[in-house]
């Protein structure tokens, strides 16, 4: 009798370990249930699919426990959102281009939030956060113990990122059309998919020495930056990471390095590698 509590005590385990995906599938968003305001729903109700382009403001129904990825695309009349207390995940850019949203709350539910659910809301203001596991201040959302910066919603010119930080989240400071300048501290070591992507103010940047890899689409559209200095701790460059860079005069790397970074960036940027 043990052993057969042991197994199945095992397989609780297992079943529980097993990641939510916050992905709307074609056959769940094919068999959706759709609410009064025509908003998506799997048919058991615990997975927001798809919110309406319409919607002024809305209530997430109670029991939902899913926010799925870009959920409320281009939702740009939406001013106010109630999420219930049974959400626990947030998926990727789930607000994204929720233009008019100012501000939403984050309740002690949540224990996910995907890469910056909030890409374009220029509205935003503040994240009234309640979950424990992660933290709020200066503008940005983190993991609570904020080595990890998810979402930057500052208007400001310019930010430190704060030393406690490793990773740069996917699309952290994507869209921060007012950022100019941004100081990343020799902590980081990661920056993220489209991190800093059409941050359009931004003119220059330098990447610590702490940093190994640079994502896809990184700085893509930055179309003030004019110089990056990149160091030799860099084993990885994602495609298109510059792509839009219009004003890019030079990326500089250390001495010695060129073979090395023709290998990780596009043909088209190799007259730009300046060695200092």
């Amino acid at each position: 009798m043990k052993k057969n509590t042991q197994k199945t005590n095992i397989a609780q385990s297992q079943i529980c370990d097993i990641p939510i995906s916050t992905e709307a599938t074609k056959e769940e968003l094919d068999d959706a249930w759709i609410d009064e305001y025509r908003v998506k729903y799997s048919k058991d109700r615990k997975r927001l699919l798809r919110g309406n382009d319409d919607l002024l403001s809305y209530n997430i129904l109670p029991g939902t426990e899913v926010i799925c990825d870009g959920a409320f695309p281009l939702c740009s009349s939406l001013r106010e959102i109630t999420i219930p207390s049974s959400v626990t995940h947030i998926g990727d850019s789930a607000f994204s281009w929720c233009k008019s949203l100012g501000e939403i709350t984050i309740l002690s539910s949540v224990t996910h939030i995907g890469s910056n659910p909030f890409v374009y809301c220029g509205a935003l203001f503040n994240i009234n956060c309640q979950s424990k596991h992660f933290v709020f201040r200066d503008d940005a959302l983190y993991t609570s113990d904020m080595t990890k910066i998810i979402a930057y919603i500052g208007k400001a010119n310019t930010f430190t990122i704060p030393s406690s930080v490793t990773h740069i989240g996917d699309s952290a400071f994507s869209s921060c059309e007012s950022l100019g300048k941004i100081t990343i501290p020799n902590s980081v070591t990661q920056i993220g998919a489209f991190a800093f992507s059409w941050c359009e103010s931004l003119r220059e940047i330098t990447i610590p020495s702490s940093v190994t890899h640079i994502g896809n689409f990184a700085f893509s559209g930055c179309s003030s930056l004019r110089e990056i200095t990149i160091p030799s701790s860099v084993t990885h460059i994602g495609y298109h990471a510059f792509s839009g860079c219009y004003s890019l005069k030079s990326i500089k790397i250390p001495k010695g390095t060129r073979d090395k970074f023709e290998k990780m960036v596009e043909k088209d940027y190799w007259r730009k590698l300046v060695e200092i």
